[in-house]
């Protein structure tokens, strides 16, 4: 019973804890950070078409 309690407090600091990262959040952090990658590389393509085009 005591472990039930402290569980659901623990529960509950975590819900109201600004600093913790959602399940939802989360995805859209990680997305982010794919379509971030997915930028990156299309920009390196583009750079590495331009030089052998202007070769």
């Amino acid at each position: 019973m005591i472990a039930k309690k402290v569980a659901e407090e623990t529960l509950a600091t975590i819900r109201n804890n600004k600093n913790i990262i959602a399940e939802e959040e989360g995805k859209k952090i990680s997305d982010m950070e794919e379509f971030i990658k997915l930028v990156d590389q299309r920009k390196k393509d583009i750079e590495v078409l331009s030089d052998t085009y202007e070769k």
